[in-house]
């Protein structure tokens, strides 16, 4: 017997705002993409104080060599 997939119905705080935030059959989805577009990316021009919030994506995916040539999060 196959277990069913969550619906909105079973989350309603997550349908608080109207509209649905599933994915794929799955509410945690919504979410997801909601987090990952939130990371800074290229070109992003946020300023923190006198600073530029850098390239996120480029921190995570590409460690190694961050922390070889000491990149921040900001410059």
């Amino acid at each position: 017997m196959e277990t069913p997939t969550p619906t909105i119905n079973d989350h309603g705080k997550f349908g608080s705002y109207g509209g649905s935030y599933e994915v794929g059959g799955d509410p945690h989805g919504g979410w997801l993409i909601y987090w990952m577009q939130s990371i800074p990316s290229k070109d992003n021009n946020i300023q923190y104080g006198e600073y530029t919030i850098t390239n996120w994506w480029d921190i995570i995916y590409k460690w190694d060599e961050t922390i070889t040539n000491n990149h921040n999060l900001f410059e």
